[in-house]
């Protein structure tokens, strides 16, 4: 049913720093010791699967137990073990009792646990599964290379891997990712090409959705990731069918991980890999999300898809004619601010999304929220038979946390009022807020920075930079010391400083 809601604001709360702390340190413990020794994609694979091994058995116990009595004694008995078997039947799949986390984990303390005895337990998961659906989506999930592991190594990542989930927090899949990302790409130097959406912007893209829908027929994700927008979603609304695409193999398996882990029914999640910009379905998806891969380089062909192609060294609005072209009642897509300036086919391609009275809101967003990146980005918002744009400048709502940004409920409530108030207000403007026609918009130009708004200013440590300032002078004295040392040694002075 769709419907404006009554008066915005954020429904999820700041992560607890401790808890979280809690969660991150076995993680980076073990990563810290496997650096060096497991390739990046290699340990995130057997990190991520171990965690979804951890909650499927955590689930099909529960399960058991929920019925009166130990599930070894109810397995053991065929009149119990078949009422076992129609409750599993709702998930698709169950664990032996035998093949349980917790009896793996007693086997990986003793260091008696093996790569070929938990490859043997996938293989048993994946035939218990009960159709075809969920039998391929665990394949897929339980792929991983487990070949040269040292079985140490394997008992170690058994140990953090409970130790990490024994603590609750929300979706701890994708902050974890974020991390190992983080970890391995700073010792590497090399860009994995794995991105990762910050949470704020997921809870401010799932809010936006939710001033116009409290429930979903189709939601989908054609730059699926890990798939964390799509579970911000369905965790504050029934979502009746999932939808999602992405060209990376280990993106597409964390995504099902991701959704398995949090419950949902896998009958209502397709997932699939492959290159969205060169999808020629014609699916119409009635709320779609994305966060596609910036300024990313590709093949540009006028097609019905791509009435205007965007430029061959930048994509992003190829993926938003793709959108466009998919188009139901709504779409939120974050991208690059240059999106809202650049001229050439950019522009020749916002005038069309503005002719066709497409743009409904464009936000800018604050610089340095995302990992890989410290550009300012945008978030737009596209809806059929937009006769205004709403602009809303956020680029100085922002806290600092270590070395990015992040929005809090405070700023995310920021916009989602002044949304709220031109929905039921009509055209709103104010400090950092302005609502155009559309048609009053010739030149396509959609960048707009609050003119009351004064930039927000670095704090200058004064104290710390003298400091550094005398370490430097300090050792600058010594090498030229050293310097001079050397060059009286070979009988020359230098004599240009």
């Amino acid at each position: 049913m769709k419907g404006t809601k009554g008066e915005a604001g954020s429904k999820n709360k700041t992560p607890d720093t401790a808890k979280q702390k809690k969660i991150m340190d076995p993680v980076w413990k073990t990563a810290t010791a496997l650096r060096g020794h497991v390739e990046t994609h290699k340990y995130k694979d057997i990190f991520f699967t171990l965690e979804f091994y951890w909650y499927i058995s955590k689930k099909i116990n529960s399960i058991a137990v929920g019925l009166g009595e130990d599930y070894v004694v109810q397995w053991e008995n065929p009149q119990k073990k078949a009422v076992l078997l129609k409750c599993f039947s709702a998930i698709g799949y169950y664990v032996l009792p035998e093949d349980l986390f917790s009896v793996v984990l007693k086997k990986a303390e003793d260091i008696s646990f093996t790569t070929e005895d938990l490859e043997n337990i996938f293989l048993r998961i994946i035939s218990s599964a009960f159709d075809n659906k969920i039998r391929d989506m665990l394949t897929t999930i339980f792929r991983v290379d487990l070949q040269d592991l040292e079985n140490e190594v394997l008992c170690n990542v058994i140990k953090a891997v409970n130790e990490t989930c024994s603590v609750e927090s929300g979706d701890f899949i994708g902050k974890q990712y974020m991390q190992l990302l983080n970890l391995f790409e700073s010792g590497t130097g090399k860009k994995s090409g794995e991105f990762y959406t910050p949470h704020c912007l997921c809870v401010l893209i799932c809010n936006i959705v939710s001033l116009f829908f409290d429930r979903i027929q189709s939601l989908s994700d054609p730059c699926l990731g890990s798939g964390s927008m799509l579970l911000e979603i369905t965790s504050h609304m029934p979502v009746e069918q999932l939808y999602g695409c992405d060209t990376n193999a280990t993106s597409h398996r964390l995504a099902l991980l991701n959704t398995l882990i949090h419950g949902l029914d896998y009958r209502k999640v397709n997932y699939k890999i492959g290159d969205t910009l060169l999808d020629n379905g014609r699916e119409i998806y009635q709320v779609q999300v994305t966060n596609p891969p910036f300024s990313l380089e590709w093949n540009p062909q006028k097609t019905e898809k791509y009435p205007i192609p965007a430029p061959k060294s930048r994509a992003d609005y190829a993926f938003v004619q793709h959108v466009v072209y998919h188009m139901g009642e709504l779409a939120v897509i974050l991208l690059p601010s240059g999106v809202l300036y650049r001229k050439g086919k950019e522009a020749q391609i916002r005038k069309w999304l503005l002719n066709r009275k497409l743009v409904h809101t464009v936000i800018m967003l604050p610089k340095n929220l995302f990992m890989n990146t410290a550009i300012e980005v945008c978030c737009l918002v596209l809806k059929p038979n937009s006769e205004y744009v709403q602009m809303i400048d956020t680029s100085n709502l922002y806290n600092k946390q270590k070395n990015r940004n992040i929005m809090k409920i405070q700023h995310i409530d920021e916009i989602l009022k002044r949304m709220q108030k031109r929905i039921t207000d009509g055209a709103y403007s104010d400090d950092i807020s302005q609502v155009i026609k559309s048609d009053e918009i010739s030149d396509g130009f959609l960048f707009w920075k609050a003119v009351s708004q004064s930039s927000k200013e670095e704090e200058i440590d004064i104290k710390g930079l003298l400091n550094q300032k005398k370490i430097l002078k300090s050792q600058i004295e010594k090498y030229d010391y050293i310097i001079e040392k050397e060059l009286k040694k070979i009988g020359k002075h230098n004599t240009s400083w």
